[in-house]
C-alpha cells in the first residue's frame, strides 16, 4: 500500500479519532453560525425577515452562515413553545416538528440553537457508527466531510440520515420488523429514506415470496409507525399536519424541468413519471439480482434533479446513499466539492439579490455571469458522479459478519456481488 492507503485503513482502524474529527466539524459549524449581536438579551431573534438589512436573514446571506434552526425559532414563535400541528403549522414531518419543540424548552434563540447542536450532533455519531458497522473500510469518509460543517446544522436532516442508517443496520442484521419501523422514522422525519422502502420489499419478494415472514414484518414495522406517529396529528389538526405537503407542492421550480416555468402541473406530471419510470428500472434490477442500494441512490439522483426544489443540505443526503450504494472514492470526494459550491453559491445568490442590499457593478455582473451558472454546475457535478458511479467498479465488497449465514443473506449478498461486477444492466 502506498501512503495514501495507509492512511486510510489507519483512520478505517481507529473510530474515535473519526468521531473526534466529526466532532469537530459539529463545533466548527456552531461557533461560526452563532449570529453575534442579534439576539436580544430575553433570547429573541432580531428580525428574521429576508429584507430587513440589519436583520438576521440579510446577516447570514451575507456571512454565510444560515441556519434554519435560528430563523424558525424565531418566525414559527418557538419560543411560546406551540405543539407542533396542534398549536402550529410547521412545514416539516411530525419528528421534526417534535424535535424542534423539544429544543425550543432550552432558554432563548440561542439555547434552542445549542439544544438542537446536541441532538444532531448525537444523531450524527450514531450514523457514523452505524456507517462503521454496514462500511468497516469506508465508514470514516463520513465523519471526515467538509459536507458537516456547511450542512449538520443548516437543517435538521441528520435525524432522518440516522434513522436511514439504523434502518440499514437492521436489515444486514435481518431484523426487517425494526428496520421497518427505523425507516418509518426517518421519512416521518425528512421523507428521504422511503426510496428505500419499494427497494428492500423487491428484494424480500425476490428471495422468499410474497408470504415471507420477514416481508410481512418489514411491511407491518413500517405501517404501523407511521400511523403511530401520524394518526394523533393528522385527526387533530389535519390542515397544520398536512401543510408539509401543501407548503411543498407549491414551490417554485428550480430543477431540470423548471424550464416549463410557470406550467405547475405539467411539471408535477412529468416529475411523477420520470420517477416512476426510474423506480421502475430500479425494481427491475433489483428482482434480478442487484443492489437495493444501488438502485435507490439511483432513483435518489433522479428525484433530486428533477425535483422542483433543491435546497443545498441535499447533497449531504446523497452523499450517504452513494457512500453506502459503495461509490467510488473519486466521486464521493466529487460530491464533496459540489456540496460546498453549491452552498457558499445558493448563499451568495441570496444576498446579493436580496432587495435591501444596493445594486453596484460587482453585484450585477454576479447576478448575470455567475448566479444562472450556479445550480447547473451543481447539477453537471452530480451527474458526472452519477455517471462516473455507473462506469466504476466498487472496490471489493465489505466484508459481512461470519453469523449471516441464512439463505436470505445468502442470496442478497450474491446479488449485490453481480450488480457490482458490472454484469447487470451493462
Amino acid at each position: 500500500m502506498n501512503r495514501a492507503q495507509r492512511l486510510d485503513a489507519w483512520l478505517a482502524d481507529h473510530v474515535l479519532v473519526v468521531a473526534l474529527v466529526m466532532s469537530g466539524w459539529f463545533a466548527l459549524a456552531a461557533w461560526h453560525l452563532v449570529p453575534a449581536g442579534l439576539v436580544t438579551p430575553d433570547g429573541h431573534l432580531i428580525d428574521p425577515s429576508t429584507t430587513d438589512p440589519h436583520g438576521y436573514n440579510v446577516w447570514a446571506y451575507a456571512h454565510f452562515a444560515y441556519s434554519d434552526i435560528y430563523r424558525l425559532y424565531a418566525e414559527r414563535n418557538l419560543y411560546g413553545h406551540p405543539l407542533p400541528y396542534l398549536h402550529a403549522r410547521i412545514e416539516y414531518p411530525v419528528i421534526t416538528g417534535l424535535f424542534m419543540w423539544l429544543a425550543s424548552f432550552a432558554p432563548g434563540a440561542n439555547g434552542d440553537f445549542v439544544a438542537s447542536a446536541v441532538g444532531l450532533w448525537l444523531a450524527g455519531l450514531v450514523s457514523l457508527f452505524g456507517l462503521r458497522r454496514l462500511l468497516p473500510r469506508r465508514y470514516h469518509w463520513f465523519g471526515l466531510s467538509p459536507l458537516l460543517f456547511v450542512f449538520s446544522l443548516l437543517n435538521w436532516d441528520l435525524l432522518g440520515i440516522c434513522f436511514l442508517v439504523v434502518g440499514l443496520v437492521m436489515v444486514r442484521d435481518e431484523r426487517f420488523t425494526l428496520a421497518g419501523v427505523a425507516l418509518a422514522l426517518g421519512t416521518c422525519a425528512k421523507l428521504f429514506p422511503v426510496v428505500l422502502v419499494p427497494f428492500l420489499v423487491t428484494r424480500l419478494v425476490r428471495d422468499e415470496g410474497f408470504g415471507s415472514t420477514r416481508l410481512r414484518g418489514f411491511v407491518t414495522g413500517f405501517a404501523a409507525a407511521c400511523v403511530v406517529v401520524n394518526a394523533p396529528f393528522a385527526i387533530a389538526a389535519f390542515h397544520n399536519w398536512s401543510f408539509f405537503f401543501s407548503f411543498n407542492a407549491v414551490r417554485s421550480g428550480s430543477g431540470v424541468l423548471g424550464v416549463l416555468g410557470s406550467h405547475q402541473g405539467i411539471e408535477d406530471a412529468l416529475i411523477g413519471l420520470v420517477v416512476l419510470a426510474v423506480l421502475g428500472i430500479g425494481i427491475r434490477s433489483v428482482l434480478r439480482g442487484g443492489s437495493v442500494e444501488r438502485a435507490a441512490t439511483l432513483t435518489f439522483v433522479v428525484f433530486l434533479l428533477v425535483n422542483k426544489v433543491y435546497s443545498p443540505q441535499y447533497t449531504l443526503w446523497l452523499f450517504v446513499f452513494a457512500l453506502v450504494a459503495e461509490w467510488p472514492l473519486w466521486t464521493l470526494g466529487m460530491l464533496w466539492l459540489v456540496g460546498i459550491g453549491d452552498y457558499f453559491g445558493q448563499f451568495a445568490d441570496l444576498y446579493i439579490t436580496n432587495t435591501s442590499v444596493g445594486s453596484n457593478a460587482v453585484t450585477t455582473w454576479w447576478a448575470s455571469n455567475v448566479g444562472p451558472w450556479e445550480s447547473r454546475l451543481r447539477d453537471l457535478g452530480i451527474v458526472a458522479a452519477s455517471f462516473g458511479a455507473w462506469l466504476g467498479r466498487p472496490g471489493p465488497p465489505e466484508p459481512v459478519p461470519a453469523r449471516r449465514t441464512s439463505p436470505v443473506a445468502a442470496v442478497a449478498h450474491q446479488g449485490d456481488a453481480l450488480l457490482a461486477s458490472g454484469t447487470e444492466g451493462r
